[in-house]
C-alpha cells in the first residue's frame, strides 16, 4: 500500500517521541535502584537481645543474638562471652547464631557483639553492644538416685545418697535425720556420706537433702525421703586358720605353709598389726601383716629338752617382753625387753634374773599405767611343781616374791596373767588337770577358776583382797557351764585378753575347747560361752550368726590375743595352728 509523504512523516515524529519517553523512563528507573542499594548499605545494625538467657555447665548450647541490618556474612560479626571468642555459625539479616561451648565454668560472662557495616558513603563501619545482663553458666539441677544401704541402716552407720550433680563444697549439702542436722562425712559430685546418730531409734524417720547450686549457690535443691529406716545392729562371725599346716614343725614362710609346735602364747602389736607368738620349745615367732612368718627369738642351742617348756610374750605400747627357755641351762631365769624402733622391736636386752635353780618363767603381765610387771614360774621337786608369782618394781631391782598375796598351788598346771587396761586389777587364771595324783599330794586340785587381785599403781602395791571371776575355787568344781561368777565352770582357763573397751574378759578355756568370756566385771561378774562346743575339732563358719559361733571346734585352745578390730587369734596346742575369729556388723547393702 502506498503512503503519502506528509503520513509518513507525522508516523515518523510519532515513533521518535515514544522512544525519548521510554528512554527517559527507564534512566528514571535506574536512579531510583541505585538510590534504595545506598540506604540498606547506609543502615546501621541494630542489636535488640540474646537468648537463651543461660545455660547449664558442661553443655553445649545453641543460641541466638537478635536485632536488624546485620547483613548476611558471618566474617562481619565477632561474639564474645568475657574474654572467650565464640564461633559464629550463621548470620541472618535479623539473627546471628553461635554455639556456648560446655568447657565454660559456673558463673556470669559479659555477652558482646561486633557487627561490622559499610556506611551510606561507602565506608566500612563497626558497631559494638554489650549486654546490660551478663550470660549465665549455671551449674547442673542436683538429682538424687537414691541411698545405700537402700534398706536402711543401723544406729552409728554409714549412709551413701547417690546421684549427680552434687558439687564438692560440703557448705553447700545438709542432711537431715528427722530435723536434726547431720555431718557431711564425704561428698564427691556422685555421692554423700554421713553417719547415723548412735541414739538414733529403731524404725522409720525423715531424711532431708538440701544441696545449694548454681550461680553463688543461689538455688536449692530438696529431696526428702519419709521412710528411712534405721534398723538393730546385727553381728556376723567367720571362723578360719590364720597361720600353720596343722604339722609340727618350726618351718617359717607365708603364714599358711608355716609349721608350728604348740602356740602358747600370742601378743598382738596394734601399731605394726602384727602377731607374736610364744611357743613352746621354738622360742618367739613373728607373724607380720603381710603374713609372713620368721623367727623372732630362737633358743640359743635349740633347746633339745624333751619335757614341756613354754615361752611367753607379751606387748605394751613401745615395749615388747618375753621369756625364753634357754637349753643350756635347763631354766627360763631371764625377762627380755625390747624397745620399739621404726614401727619394730629390735633386738632385746636381758632385763630381770629371777636367779632360782630349776625356774621356769611361763608368764608375764605389765601394769599399764605404772610400767611395773608381775611373773610367774614354775619351780619344780619330784613328781610335783609349784606356782610362784613376782613383781619388778624396777630395773635390775630384786623381785618382790608375792607368795603372801597369791599362794602357790602344788602342781599348778597353769597360771596365766593380765592386768585390766586401768591398771586397778592383776586378773590370775588357775588350773590344774590331772585328778589322779599320788596320796598326800595334789591336794589342790583339780580346780579352774579366775580370779584379780587389786593393785595401787601409785604405792605400786598388790592388794590381798581377791575376788574370783569366773568359775569356781572349790576343789572338784570343773566343768562347762556358763553363769555367774561360782556357779559357772571352767576347765583349763588359759590366755586372757580384755576388749578395747576393757569392759569384756576373754579367756580360752584348753580342755572346753572353746572361746569364752565375762561381762560386767564390776557387777554381776558373767561367764558366757562365745566360740567352741565343748569337743574338740576344727570346723569353721563363714558370715555366720553370732550364735553359730559356738558351732566352731577347737583343738586344746591356750593361747588368745584380739585386735582392735574386733579379731580373735586362737594358739591351738593340739592342732599346732592358729586360728582366727573375726566378728564384724553384717552388711545390709
Amino acid at each position: 500500500m502506498y503512503m503519502k509523504p506528509y503520513y509518513r512523516s507525522n508516523l515518523l515524529c510519532a515513533l521518535t517521541w515514544c522512544l525519548a519517553v521510554v528512554v527517559i523512563l527507564f534512566a528514571a528507573c535506574n536512579e531510583d535502584e541505585k538510590e534504595i542499594e545506598t540506604i540498606k548499605k547506609g543502615k546501621v545494625p541494630e542489636v535488640i537481645t540474646y537468648s537463651p538467657e543461660y545455660t547449664e555447665a558442661g553443655s553445649e548450647t545453641d543460641a541466638m543474638i537478635m536485632g536488624e541490618n546485620f547483613g548476611t556474612e558471618s566474617s562481619n560479626v565477632t561474639v564474645k562471652l568475657g574474654e572467650m571468642s565464640i564461633a559464629v555459625k550463621e548470620v541472618g539479616n535479623s539473627v546471628i547464631k553461635f554455639k556456648i561451648p560446655n568447657t565454660l565454668e559456673v558463673g556470669t560472662y559479659p555477652l558482646s557483639v561486633e557487627i561490622a557495616y559499610t556506611d551510606k558513603e561507602n565506608i566500612r563501619q563497626t558497631v559494638s553492644h554489650t549486654f546490660e545482663v551478663d550470660f549465665e553458666v549455671r551449674g547442673n539441677v542436683p538429682v538424687v538416685s537414691g541411698y545405700l544401704p537402700s534398706t536402711g541402716t543401723y544406729a552409728g552407720g554409714e549412709v551413701t545418697v547417690e546421684g549427680d550433680y552434687f558439687g564438692t563444697d560440703k557448705n553447700n549439702v545438709t542432711v537431715t535425720l528427722d530435723g536434726t542436722k547431720l555431718t557431711v562425712t564425704t561428698l564427691t559430685t556422685t555421692a554423700i556420706t554421713f553417719t547415723v546418730p548412735e541414739d538414733s531409734e529403731i524404725g522409720s524417720h525423715e531424711l532431708k537433702i538440701e544441696i545449694k547450686y548454681g550461680v553463688n549457690a543461689a538455688k536449692t535443691f530438696h529431696k526428702t525421703f519419709s521412710d528411712f529406716q534405721v534398723v538393730a545392729k546385727e553381728y556376723v562371725g567367720t571362723s578360719s586358720v590364720y597361720a600353720g599346716t596343722g604339722e609340727n614343725g618350726i618351718a617359717n614362710g607365708p603364714r599358711l605353709t608355716a609349721t608350728f609346735l604348740a602356740p602358747y602364747s600370742l601378743a598382738y602389736d596394734a601399731s605394726a598389726k602384727s602377731l607374736y607368738v610364744g611357743e613352746v620349745l621354738n622360742g618367739i615367732r613373728l607373724i607380720t601383716n603381710d603374713g609372713e612368718v620368721s623367727s623372732y627369738k630362737s633358743p640359743t642351742d635349740g633347746n633339745p629338752w624333751g619335757f614341756n617348756t613354754s615361752c611367753a610374750v607379751c606387748v605394751s605400747g613401745d615395749q615388747l617382753y618375753y621369756t625364753i627357755k634357754e637349753a643350756h641351762d635347763r631354766q627360763c631365769d631371764i625377762l627380755y625387753m625390747a624397745t620399739r624402733s621404726g614401727g619394730t622391736f629390735g633386738e632385746a636386752t636381758g632385763y630381770q634374773t629371777p636367779a632360782s635353780p630349776y625356774t621356769d618363767v611361763r608368764d608375764v603381765a605389765v601394769n599399764p599405767v605404772d610400767g611395773r610387771i608381775i611373773l610367774t614360774r614354775y619351780s619344780w621337786d619330784a613328781f610335783r611343781m609349784e606356782s610362784y608369782f613376782y613383781l619388778l618394781d624396777a630395773v635390775d631391782a630384786t623381785p618382790v616374791d608375792l607368795s603372801g598375796i597369791i599362794p602357790p598351788l602344788w602342781v599348778n598346771n597353769s597360771a596365766r596373767l593380765l592386768f585390766s587396761p586401768d591398771g586397778k586389777w592383776l586378773y590370775v587364771s588357775r588350773s590344774s588337770d590331772n585328778a589322779t595324783v599320788p596320796s598326800g599330794e595334789g591336794a589342790d586340785r583339780p580346780h579352774a577358776y579366775i580370779v584379780r587381785y587389786p593393785y595401787n599403781s601409785d604405792t605400786h602395791t598388790l592388794g590381798s583382797e581377791k575376788e574370783v571371776v569366773a568359775g569356781s575355787e572349790d576343789l572338784n568344781q570343773i566343768g562347762f557351764v556358763d553363769g555367774v561368777a561360782g556357779t559357772s565352770r571352767l576347765n583349763g582357763p588359759r590366755q586372757m585378753y580384755f576388749d578395747s573397751t576393757g569392759e569384756t574378759l576373754y579367756f580360752v578355756d584348753q580342755h572346753n575347747h572353746a572361746l569364752r568370756k565375762v561381762t560386767d566385771l564390776d557387777g554381776t561378774k558373767t561367764t558366757s560361752t562365745l566360740a567352741g562346743t565343748g569337743s574338740s575339732g576344727s570346723n569353721n563358719v563363714t558370715e555366720a550368726p553370732i550364735s553359730d559361733l559356738r558351732n566352731v571346734q577347737f583343738n586344746n585352745p591356750v593361747g588368745l590375743a584380739l585386735a582392735d578390730d574386733n579379731t580373735f587369734y586362737i594358739g591351738e596346742d593340739g592342732g599346732k595352728v592358729i586360728r582366727k575369729i573375726e566378728i564384724k556388723l553384717k552388711s545390709n547393702n
